[in-house]
């Protein structure tokens, strides 16, 4: 065979030496974990305000910290119950789903029971808080499966798949989900694979729009009008309007 004989030990080595630039100090030791744990506690403290100067902005924890591992402290999504908007949920990337209350003074991990603590959009039933979906795995990423759409009905102590999932071999990959502000049996699902709409609460899925979609909101107050983004590499991205809830087009 003809072509050049590549060095697979060089390479080797590079990929070696790419993982841990990050995770050592400059001259090859361990960071001091006393020391990143001094810089965590100051980062407790910090406080992040807007350019509006009527308004503050407080951190109130999922902090990050350098060094260690992708997606430490990385928050996906945010979903407030309606009926009680001290009571909120969050994904994050590889921690899983926590429910926060009080303001976020108590937080507590609610997706350990999940099939993979990747999660996305979160979204909380506006007639029922004890309902809750959430997409878990990839949402596009090309070494990570989408798992599809799961959905808990005890307020997270459980959870079991819904008529959009997907596997390790045959990924879908959800970006974005809006639940109707009207009707919360009305969701939408913006995937690789189209954009999907279920009216039985996750039962049943069809396919309201082929090809692959990168988001979808309701107007909001509007359960009929929806607008949704296509998301193709090759053509480009293009901008849908419906007026019937997103049944057709």
């Amino acid at each position: 065979m003809g072509g050049r004989v590549e060095n697979n030990e060089y390479h080797r080595y590079k990929r070696w030496e790419w993982f841990w630039r990050d995770r050592v100090n400059p001259d090859g030791s361990f960071p001091d974990p006393l020391k990143s744990f001094e810089v965590y506690k100051q980062m407790q403290g910090h406080v992040k305000r807007s350019k509006n100067a009527m308004a503050q902005w407080t951190s109130i924890g999922m902090k990050t910290n350098s060094g260690g591992y992708w997606g430490l402290g990385q928050a996906r999504s945010v979903a407030v119950f309606p009926g009680n908007p001290s009571i909120y949920y969050v994904t994050t990337v590889g921690g899983g789903v926590w429910k926060i209350t009080y303001g976020g003074t108590s937080y507590t991990s609610v997706g350990d029971g999940s099939p993979q603590l990747f999660c996305g959009t979160v979204l909380v039933d506006n007639q029922n808080a004890n309902i809750v979906y959430v997409n878990i795995g990839g949402t596009g990423e090309w070494w990570l499966p989408g798992l599809g759409v799961y959905k808990s009905s005890d307020g997270c102590l459980t959870w079991s798949a819904t008529g959009l999932t997907g596997t390790k071999a045959n990924g879908i990959n959800v970006k974005k989900m809006a639940m109707s502000p009207s009707n919360s049996q009305i969701i939408l699902a913006a995937t690789n694979k189209g954009l999907y709409r279920t009216t039985n609460g996750g039962v049943s899925w069809t396919v309201v729009r082929t090809g692959e979609h990168g988001d979808v909101v309701f107007r909001p107050g509007d359960g009929s009008t929806i607008y949704a983004a296509s998301d193709d590499y090759y053509i480009g991205s293009e901008l849908f309007h419906s007026v019937d809830g997103g049944a057709t087009e």
